[in-house]
């Protein structure tokens, strides 16, 4: 068995597509890959905020539905219906799971482009779309490029505050995102198609999707920047990311930390080792956060037991020592802005 995922293996996770062949257009150029469970709160703002986009070339949106047990089909299903030029529903009688219901979506997209908004995101600017194709296409090394997004709550769907890069640049190696000085929010990405045509087979039950992904991206190109937010990040309790444990996201990110530097072998093993003393930092810090205990001693056992130098976390060390060990300085100094956080 091939280390890599072929278009076969994409093409054999059980589907079924909703659509007018007839009225699609014949060569889109952006493919939007919008993956959705149990959004039937959000699953319309979502789909608004893609048809909504002001460009002069065409474009698709394939929506993985994966057999909600709320009303998520019906109302995609009401969109299709609208919007036949543009929609095409995937899905099936049962559930496959996140990561397959992204590659059955990967395998049938037709675009030069892919760009991704989850069903519980949205996007903010009608022009989305163009700024990034328009970027993309005049920067052939550019192989994924994104931007800010705002960060919601719940139902509300006021910005509370913005997910960025600290250090804002116009472009970003492979090494940013492998260490973490880079997560952009998967809402914002539009990559080029064609960068992701060998995909590791771990991704295919690896507990995180995105970050291999970008990764995998960047290996001959760079990621371009806009700093402006196209799109909102929503937490709620019921996210795929925002609803799991401290202690559950930093078991995931291991295994996909250690899955990376297999597959990469010697190189960049000081960028891993940044970002899983990152990881450590942000699952010892939340962990913290969910007990609330705090105090000088929960910084020296978990300074203990981590698994790497924390001094490679940098910036996320500091916070971590602040927050923890001094927690009432910490929330003033958040408060009169001296600190930002700038992702969730």
């Amino acid at each position: 068995m091939s280390d890599y995922l072929s278009y076969e293996d994409m093409m054999s996770i059980p589907a079924r597509e909703v659509s007018e062949s007839s009225k699609l257009a014949s060569n889109p150029v952006v493919s939007v890959m919008m993956t959705t469970y149990n959004h039937d709160k959000y699953i319309a703002q979502a789909i608004e905020g893609v048809v909504m986009q002001r460009c002069d070339f065409p474009f698709e949106l394939l929506i993985g539905e994966d057999c909600s047990t709320d009303r998520t089909r019906a109302i995609c299903q009401t969109y299709q219906s609208r919007y036949p030029q543009i929609l095409r529903i995937i899905t099936t009688d049962h559930n496959v799971g996140a990561h397959k219901n992204f590659f059955r979506l990967s395998a049938r997209a037709r675009g030069r482009y892919l760009a991704f908004c989850e069903g519980d995101d949205y996007w903010c600017d009608e022009n989305k779309l163009e700024k990034q194709v328009r970027l993309l296409d005049s920067h052939p090394d550019m192989n994924l490029c994104f931007s800010r997004a705002g960060i919601c709550h719940g139902d509300c769907e006021k910005v509370v505050t913005e997910w960025y890069p600290r250090r804002e640049k116009h472009c970003y190696a492979i090494e940013d995102f492998i260490s973490g000085r880079v997560s952009p929010a998967t809402c914002t990405v539009c990559i080029k198609r064609e960068v992701l045509s060998r995909l590791p087979r771990f991704m295919e039950d690896g507990p995180l999707g995105d970050w291999p992904l970008f990764v995998q991206a960047l290996v001959r190109g760079y990621a371009g920047y806009i700093p402006e937010p196209l799109a909102v990040y929503r937490l709620h309790p019921n996210g795929l990311w925002s609803s799991v444990t401290a202690e559950k996201r930093y078991e995931g990110f291991k295994v996909s930390n250690r899955l990376l530097r297999t597959h990469f072998g010697s190189r960049y093993e000081k960028h891993f080792d940044t970002s899983l003393a990152r990881a450590y930092c942000n699952y010892a810090e939340r962990s913290c956060m969910q007990s609330g205990i705090y105090g000088i001693s929960v910084v020296i056992t978990a300074l203990n037991r981590s698994p790497v130098p924390l001094w490679r976390a940098g910036r996320g060390l500091i916070v971590f020592l602040m927050h923890v060990g001094f927690p009432k300085i910490y929330a003033r100094l958040l408060a009169e802005n001296v600190i930002r956080r700038m992702q969730p």
